[in-house]
């Protein structure tokens, strides 16, 4: 799901904060990420590098978002409330260096394919080749590669060892 809200037409950074907040909050409920969590996400889903300022550069160009100099404890409830325009506005707090918006829920979809057993797995270098094969057949549909996550970034908390750098649909 990640992986698609980054690399497909039409995805976008909101999107990807959007999401990141949506698998630990109720739908409308005001809650925070970091920047950090947002730029592991990016850097584990995606092939580039991205940086802090990648980021607020493509967010810069939402009418929906709003940068501030000020911390999040620097407002009430009530004051915070107000900040929201609409449900679509993402506050990137500098202080804080983290992003704070209303939750969407219900992501997702279904899907007839999965991801092969582990036995199933290449490893050619850096990389691993990971089968995408559907449920009742086992045939392949896809293959996911990954690859030795060497990425350098600041900020970002819990780099992963491996990073996406492709999937593949047939």
């Amino acid at each position: 799901m990640i992986y698609s809200l980054i690399n497909l037409n039409g995805s976008n950074i909101e999107n990807i904060i959007r999401f990141n907040v949506s698998e630990s909050a109720g739908n409308g409920e005001i809650t925070t990420t970091s920047m950090s969590n947002i730029l592991d996400l990016i850097n584990t889903y995606n092939k580039e590098t991205y940086h802090t300022e990648d980021v607020l550069k493509k967010l810069r160009a939402n009418p929906n978002f709003i940068e501030l100099d000020k911390s999040k404890k620097d407002y009430t409830v009530e004051g915070l409330t107000k900040l929201f325009k609409t449900d679509s506005t993402i506050i990137y707090f500098k202080k804080d260096n983290s992003f704070t918006l209303k939750t969407f829920v219900g992501y997702g979809g279904a899907t007839d394919s999965i991801f092969a057993p582990t036995e199933s797995w290449k490893i050619k270098g850096d990389r691993i080749i990971i089968p995408y094969v559907t449920v009742a057949t086992n045939k392949k549909t896809g293959e996911m590669t990954l690859r030795l996550n060497n990425k350098q970034y600041e900020h970002g908390n819990n780099k992963t060892k491996y990073y996406v750098e492709s999937f593949i649909i047939f």
